[in-house]
């Protein structure tokens, strides 16, 4: 069982990360309104120079980080089951090394976790920024109760992942992370909901979701499209999506792909 006010977090940092972005990632998980004292940080492969030097910082300054190093960049589907076990509490906070946590996030994850002991895995709302907070461009709304949580889920991704919270028995009973490009927090959701997860999310923004020109240009990918594609076949496959969910799906990341990046970010930002 899980104590109110005792979890993980789990961050993965690699070398192309942006160390600025990295220091506003970490600081914003540091100076929760409730702090964890097991701060798991996997660097992903060999990191160097700046980014290196503020890793080491900061694990100097903190004891509550603990550093787990791979010998070569393993992709974050890996670097995180990796990291999940060295996790020491049942709950788990993810967080990405680009975003920021408002500060009473995980306290408001906790007491949701407290009042529903029964609770496997809870996001919550995301605000869309691109360059600074003050300027946000859109919200990812994504439905609160569980029976709304699962039908979406045949179709998009149901949580935030940068702003989840779960329960580490609930994700190693599925087997946990497993590498699938870009799309490895997606289908551990689906596997978990298969295996009978409760699931949840809040209604309150509990992050800055920083969204970039390049992070479009990853999305709108050929290899990323094709993963997307697969990654719906490989629902319908587990009687989790339709046959006609796994053909809309296709449609929108074709189109996505067939797009001018320069339109598809536009849209992004001022249609959604």
């Amino acid at each position: 069982m899980f104590r109110y006010g005792k979890y993980s977090v789990l961050m993965s940092v690699y070398q192309s990360d942006n160390c600025d972005f990295f220091v506003q990632a970490i600081d914003s998980m540091l100076n929760q309104t409730i702090k964890s004292d097991d701060f798991v940080l996997v660097i992903d492969g060999p990191i160097f120079g700046k980014l290196k030097n503020v890793v080491k910082e900061y694990a100097n300054k903190y004891k509550e980080i603990h550093l787990i190093s791979l010998e070569k960049n393993m992709s974050l589907g890996n670097a995180l089951a990796e990291g999940m076990k060295h996790c020491r509490y049942e709950l788990v906070a993810r967080m990405d090394s680009d975003d920021i946590s408002i500060y009473d996030r995980c306290e408001k994850q906790l007491k949701t976790f407290a009042e529903n002991p029964d609770l496997d895995i809870l996001s919550g709302q995301v605000a869309e920024f691109e360059n600074d907070i003050k300027h946000i461009f859109s919200y990812r709304k994504i439905p609160v109760k569980h029976e709304d949580i699962v039908k979406f889920a045949k179709r998009y991704s149901p949580f935030n992942h940068p702003v989840v919270m779960y329960k580490k028995s609930s994700v190693i009973s599925v087997g946990g992370y497993q590498d699938f490009l870009r799309n490895e927090d997606y289908y551990l959701w689906v596997r978990m909901i298969m295996n009978g997860a409760k699931t949840q999310n809040l209604p309150d923004t509990l992050l800055y979701y920083r969204a970039s020109y390049e992070n479009i240009q990853r999305k709108s990918s050929w290899s990323q499209t094709k993963n997307s594609i697969k990654l719906h076949y490989v629902f319908q496959k587990m009687g989790f999506a339709s046959f006609m969910d796994t053909i809309f799906l296709m449609c929108i990341h074709l189109t996505i792909f067939l797009m001018p990046t320069k339109f598809f970010w536009w849209a992004y930002k001022n249609i959604r």
